[in-house]
């Protein structure tokens, strides 16, 4: 096995961000989906004053960026799955989705293999677009499906990439060992999950904990900035 390569995570947590909010109360958790892949991530990220969205709804300025103690929100608490892609395609017990899969091994780095294949995380603050702001689109790394606006994304202080919403019909979700999964509605890739909160971004209270590399950015060429 590569020693420079991301750990895998399976899904331990729950989907809710449960510690108390300013106000000292308890947010409600997240709904429950029904899952499709075996194993998962979480996800961070950076403050900005939104934009209009792309689906015309109305987007408020995050919050200060709020420090991440473990205690409840579900970062970063997954063990690492010892497997390289090829072991993990060799345990697949469907012969078509398993000749799919190398396909996939074939297209993409073994990083984002890893993700948006097998499930896993990348290392908490090193991804490319945890503290990324410029104004244009984020897209599915493996098949450049449209995902979010960058007028979705705030500074989470969780260390992944955080966005408070997504484009219409961008995402499926399911719940995978009581974590809501969020996987690309195109190519059924791993994003991350979707962690709820009164402390996060109106109008949904909700962080979209995404791994960077699953993610591809189109700057607009405007030149503006956010």
């Amino acid at each position: 096995m590569n020693a420079d390569r991301a750990p895998l995570q399976p899904v331990l947590a729950n989907g809710t961000d449960d510690r108390p909010d300013e106000k000292g109360s308890v947010p409600d958790g997240s709904k429950a989906f029904a899952s499709p892949l075996a194993a998962v991530v979480s996800v961070a990220t950076t403050s900005v004053a939104p934009v209009a969205g792309p689906d015309a709804r109305p987007l408020r300025a995050a919050p200060a960026a709020i420090a991440c103690d473990a205690s409840g929100c579900g970062c970063g608490d997954d063990e690492p799955i010892p497997l390289t892609p090829e072991e993990w395609i060799a345990l697949l017990d469907d012969d078509s989705r398993a000749q799919s899969e190398r396909d996939w091994l074939g297209k993409l780095s073994e990083a984002q293999f890893r993700v948006l294949r097998m499930g896993g995380t990348e290392d908490v603050d090193i991804g490319e677009y945890n503290e990324h702001f410029e104004a244009g689109t984020y897209a599915c790394a493996g098949c450049a499906q449209p995902l979010y606006d960058s007028s979705h994304k705030f500074r989470s202080g969780h260390g992944w990439p955080a966005f408070f919403d997504a484009l219409p019909g961008a995402l499926e979700r399911h719940t995978v060992k009581r974590k809501v999964e969020i996987t690309c509605s195109g190519c059924g890739g791993h994003m991350g999950h979707v962690f709820k909160s009164s402390r996060y971004p109106k109008p949904t209270n909700e962080r979209h904990c995404v791994n960077s590399v699953s993610l591809l950015f189109a700057p607009r060429h405007d030149g503006s900035k956010e």
